[in-house]
């Protein structure tokens, strides 16, 4: 009765304090129907003269038989029932759906790969030129092979140790793209993996293993200043 939102002036607990409920020895659980007699209301006396907004409200129709749903107004104004599904759509952004998708998500991903591949193609992976922006690093080089600053498109392609790796992947994996280029690779694999069979399956695993090994390597190497040969990164 008091709370939800029943009546076109909203929760009534708006405008009624719980001392005139108290007053009016009302409880605070009552429904609607409770303070109801023949269809009618049954307000208490004084309030008639307190409350002319509350106690002038239309008697509603009252059926016994009907289940409450819950409801979401949607951002077309449209009363529809209430899911995640929608409430997210109409608070979420809509952005168009990428192609890569396909190459990250599918039944056979590794998750943990398939995650650092899919800040790796958002360009969101904390490399030394990014956190620099932030001023957490002052010299930036490369922990892989020490002779250029490090960004996306040095760590997984220019640097002469992920070159190594990379190129035994390609071969492995049976991946022809001539430019070493991260975004051409991406946009080259998006375009071509349309077909679900084990062979897509195949590459698509080993490309996700080689960015997430390449990326574990270069952090062992900052963090537990740990060095493998290239080699041993690939095997």
């Amino acid at each position: 009765m008091w709370y939800d939102n029943w009546s076109e002036m909203g929760p009534l607990i708006q405008y009624i304090t719980y001392r005139d409920i108290y007053d009016a020895r009302l409880p605070l659980n009552i429904k609607v129907s409770d303070i109801m007699q023949n269809g009618k209301w049954k307000w208490p006396q004084d309030w008639y003269d307190k409350f002319p907004l509350i106690t002038s409200i239309e008697d509603p129709t009252i059926q016994n038989d009907y289940n409450d749903i819950v409801v979401w107004i949607s951002k077309n104004e449209e009363k529809v029932r209430f899911s995640v599904k929608t409430a997210t759509i109409d608070l979420g952004t809509e952005v168009p759906r990428v192609r890569w998708w396909r190459l990250i998500w599918y039944a056979q991903c590794i998750p943990k790969h398939s995650f650092i591949f899919c800040l790796a193609i958002q360009n969101r992976l904390s490399t030394q030129d990014r956190m620099a922006k932030w001023g957490l690093y002052t010299v930036n080089r490369c922990p892989l092979c020490q002779n250029d600053n490090e960004d996306l498109q040095h760590l997984f392609f220019k640097c002469k140790f992920s070159s190594e790796v990379w190129s035994k992947a390609k071969e492995m994996a049976e991946i022809n793209c001539e430019k070493s280029n991260w975004q051409e690779l991406i946009r080259r694999l998006a375009n071509d993996c349309v077909n679900k069979n084990i062979g897509w399956v195949v590459k698509r695993l080993i490309l996700a293993a080689c960015i997430y090994y390449i990326w574990l390597e270069r952090n062992g190497r900052i963090i537990k200043d740990v060095h493998n040969s290239s080699q041993e990164v690939y095997n």
